[in-house]
């Protein structure tokens, strides 16, 4: 996983670049504008968000001043989330919920998020960056029907944006199943038929995320109530009954 930001200026980036053929590379146009010389000319402005599969022959032109993030991962990351790998560019609509995220939380790892953090928090973090562009890839699917496709396609865009969204206290099974545009039956009936529930999924995280802080030196200055709250439980108390119910030790014992 690589996270990086490029000027350009007047020049062609061009595939594959001597990057791995099974790897896939994300653009986040953050100024300026870019053409993707595909089948057609692809026009992608500011906020703009391009999904490359390298080893595929392609060719951005950057006819003026731009500067774009770039994440780049084996698209091993995404076995089992997506039912192919894309065979040409794609283009995301600036305004998709997920691409907005996933271009805010790669924005805050160049700012030192993985050169500063420990070996286990580098990898959660490209792994979790790795999730959400394979989140914004199902979403940009053509014909997708949540009432009629699979379980399992469902499960992961519902997973892709749990894991963007479990730290907000807010985020409940009814809102996941309006960002996955499910019905909120049919998010909790492809859930059930894998033996757990959306709110299993959304408690897990949370508590994964709150294990984190509490097993940190780092994090030792924050009170049981401000991990609760970074990790988005609504209080300490449900913190604590999250844990008890996953079978874990109580909180405080972390430390």
């Amino acid at each position: 996983m690589s996270v990086m930001r490029v000027n350009a200026r007047l020049f062609d980036v061009e595939g594959p670049a001597h990057i791995g053929a099974e790897d896939l590379g994300c653009f986040f146009l953050e100024g300026g504008h870019a053409i993707v010389h595909d089948e057609s000319r692809i026009p992608v402005g500011p906020r703009g968000c391009l999904i490359m599969p390298f080893g595929q022959e392609f060719r951005i032109s950057v006819p003026a001043e731009a500067t774009f993030l770039l994440v780049r991962f084996p698209l091993s990351l995404l076995d089992g989330m997506l039912p192919e790998k894309p065979h040409k560019p794609v283009t995301v609509d600036a305004q998709k919920i997920l691409a907005r995220a996933s271009h805010s939380f790669a924005r805050e790892v160049t700012s030192g998020g993985m050169r500063s953090g420990t070996a286990v928090e580098t990898y959660a973090i490209g792994q979790l960056l790795a999730e959400m562009i394979g989140g914004v890839l199902l979403d940009t699917q053509a014909g997708f029907d949540g009432e009629s496709i699979g379980d399992g396609s469902i499960r992961d865009r519902a997973r892709a944006i749990i894991a963007q969204s479990y730290s907000d206290p807010m985020l409940s099974s009814r809102i996941v199943a309006v960002e996955s545009q499910v019905s909120l039956r049919r998010l909790q009936a492809a859930f059930t038929s894998h033996g757990k529930t959306v709110s299993d999924v959304i408690r897990a995280h949370r508590v994964e995320a709150a294990e984190a802080l509490l097993g940190s030196h780092r994090y030792n200055i924050l009170s049981l109530e401000d991990v609760a709250q970074r990790a988005g439980f609504r209080s300490g108390v449900n913190m604590r009954r999250a844990f008890k119910q996953l079978g874990k030790r109580s909180p405080s014992e972390y430390r």
